[in-house]
């Protein structure tokens, strides 16, 4: 929904004319939005200075053959309260080692998290969450234990509980990819 990429050229081709130029030979699954000129020292990815990802959650008994590959589909009815609860839990700066990539070594595991709620809008329930920076994995990996509170497997003190130990194997299972969005990028 919302990649940046940038890059440098020497040619002298009008913005409009370059969306409508790479749109014309993309992937129909790929589409440029939007294009402007930004200073050489911009770079897509470290000029970030937030970045918003939407997890995405069918919450009915049947999946629809139109959002399968968009979703995780989950049949049993999921608790929205204690879902947010914990997803408030971990807005400010904490360790988020048990929600890293298992195995994977980091300069640091602390992150600001910014904002984090789950909402839901008829039988979809979306896992927002704003953040300076994220670790491999940590939303599938936080989606993964927040639908654990959700499913009422585990409480919201014990969700605390499991953020506090900084182990990868405490944490709830990696919840699929094809639920993940990349929904801004704040400069």
């Amino acid at each position: 929904m919302g990649q940046v990429v940038n890059f440098h050229t020497e040619k002298t081709i009008a913005l409009e004319n370059l969306k409508k130029g790479l749109n014309s030979i993309l992937p129909r699954d790929i589409r440029v939005n939007d294009a402007r000129e930004e200073n050489v020292s911009f770079h897509s990815r470290y000029s970030a200075k937030s970045k918003t990802y939407v997890y995405c959650i069918l919450n009915a008994p049947y999946t629809s053959p139109f959002l399968d590959r968009y979703v995780w589909h989950i049949r049993y009815p999921l608790n929205i309260v204690a879902m947010n609860d914990g997803a408030r839990v971990i807005i400010g700066e904490h360790d988020f080692s048990a929600f890293k990539k298992k195995d994977e070594e980091y300069r640091t595991t602390v992150r600001e998290v910014f904002r984090s709620k789950v909402i839901k809008k008829g039988s979809m329930v979306y896992f927002i969450i704003e953040a300076g920076g994220f670790l491999r994995y940590m939303v599938r990996n936080i989606a993964g234990s927040i639908v654990l509170l959700g499913s009422e497997k585990i409480t919201v003190r014990e969700f605390i509980t499991i953020m506090e130990s900084k182990d990868r194997e405490k944490a709830g299972q990696t919840a699929p990819a094809r639920g993940l969005f990349l929904r801004k990028v704040t400069y």
